[in-house]
């Protein structure tokens, strides 16, 4: 059974396993998983001895569970964590939250041991201050809130300077 993909990857069947061959007819990953799904941005979920996950183009496992894929980065699950990958299955921001959100103009909202953080794309953590962060995205500040959930970006990210809100 021969299935096509837009990319140059060409998953195959071979007795009972399945791998991928590259537009040449060559054997790019080899012919040991249970069933795979063709690649999309990047990734194809495979299956393997009752296990379930995502590899990238080179055959590497990459996660357990993607969420989305919208911009660069992309929320990914490997056990018990998650982090970040791109759409080439590269890991950018490591496996080390209990949830990930997706990137929006350049921030996410994480959450690690209780707490919400907002994290930008070089995986630097802002803490939330009654709900607000001050963040830096492409090295300029601007502030960002938690509203029902998710984040909201409260101001352009156009001040030179990190400053805090303060009650009054």
């Amino acid at each position: 059974a021969i299935g096509t993909e837009r990319s140059v990857m060409i998953r195959v069947r071979l007795q009972d396993k399945w791998g991928f061959l590259n537009h040449h007819g060559e054997v790019a990953i080899p012919f040991i998983y249970d069933s795979v799904a063709a690649f999309s941005n990047g990734f194809a979920a495979v299956s393997k001895d009752g296990e379930k996950y995502y590899i990238n183009q080179r055959g590497e496992r990459v996660c357990d569970q993607i969420n989305g894929f919208v911009g660069d980065y992309f929320p990914a699950r490997l056990g018990d964590k998650w982090g970040y990958v791109d759409r080439l299955g590269s890991i950018k921001i490591d496996f080390q939250f209990d949830n990930a959100d997706l990137f929006f103009n350049g921030i996410a909202l994480v959450h690690s041991n209780n707490e919400k953080f907002a994290i930008n794309c070089l995986g630097q953590l802002f803490e939330f201050h009654e709900d607000v962060a001050c963040v830096n995205c492409s090295g300029k500040w601007g502030y960002v809130a938690v509203n029902k959930g998710h984040l909201k970006v409260l101001t352009d990210f156009c001040f030179d300077d990190e400053s805090h809100f303060e009650n009054e």
